[in-house]
């Protein structure tokens, strides 16, 4: 695995066969909270937003 540059164990992969071959490619991990998601975050620090109530006819 440390081939494929997957150092986790509960990896997972996608397999596709097309002509004959089989491939098999690590599958990154998607973020599951915002922490996740925004952790390698390198940007300007982003601002806090106030939502505000309806302006028109939205539903709820």
């Amino acid at each position: 695995m440390s081939e494929l540059g997957v150092s986790d164990v509960e990896a997972t992969f996608e397999l596709m066969a097309e002509a004959g071959k089989m491939t098999l490619t690590p599958k990154k991990k998607m973020p599951t909270t915002l922490e996740e998601l925004f952790e390698n975050y390198d940007g300007p620090p982003l601002e806090k937003y106030e939502w505000d109530g309806p302006q028109g006819r939205e539903l709820l």
